[in-house]
């Protein structure tokens, strides 16, 4: 009702995304610059253009991601956005997934009470982002997704399909 040409509605209260998406009326792209720019730095854009731009686009890393995702947040249906997005992350690797699966509810995340001793270092980033999600904290910063150092590739990609899809809600997944 509101949209116009020249004017589209705002992507984060378009009523209609998945419509749009499936139209291919609008590219993820356009929700790329829509969640990062102009906050992010010059490494930042860079990084997110190199990951993004005119490819297609997995949101998952692999099957089985996919279906512990699509398992619990079918059990967890009234999880709010930022926990969805969390779930996305911490479910996306068997063994960050295996130290959370018991603590959590449809509520959130008890991150106090994880133990991460052991933990592949480039898991720590996905695990911190997490928990920067769901809780509004600030372990992780956009300097620190710049860093390919600190945030490897897939974990980058991971992390924001994430953020995607705690702004977007689910049907950024129209996308793959």
């Amino acid at each position: 009702m509101n949209f116009r040409r020249n004017h589209p509605c705002p992507l984060e209260q378009c009523v209609c995304l998945d419509e749009r998406i499936v139209a291919g009326a609008i590219d993820l792209n356009e929700f790329v610059r829509d969640c990062f720019f102009p906050e992010a730095g010059v490494q930042l854009q860079a990084r997110l253009e190199r990951s993004f731009n005119g490819c297609s686009i997995g949101f998952f890393l692999s099957d089985s991601h996919r279906e512990r995702w699509q398992h619990w947040r079918a059990r967890c249906y009234r999880m709010s956005g930022r926990n969805l997005a969390a779930l996305f992350l911490l479910t996306a690797y068997e063994d960050i997934w295996r130290r959370m699966i018991w603590k959590f509810d449809a509520r959130g995340f008890d991150f106090q009470s994880v133990q991460l001793s052991g933990i592949q270092p480039e898991l720590y980033s996905v695990y911190q982002a997490a928990k920067a999600i769901s809780t509004g904290s600030h372990n992780i910063t956009l300097a620190d997704l710049a860093s390919p150092e600190l945030v490897t590739d897939e974990a980058f990609h991971l992390i924001v399909c994430a953020l995607l899809l705690a702004k977007y809600g689910d049907a950024i997944l129209n996308f793959e």
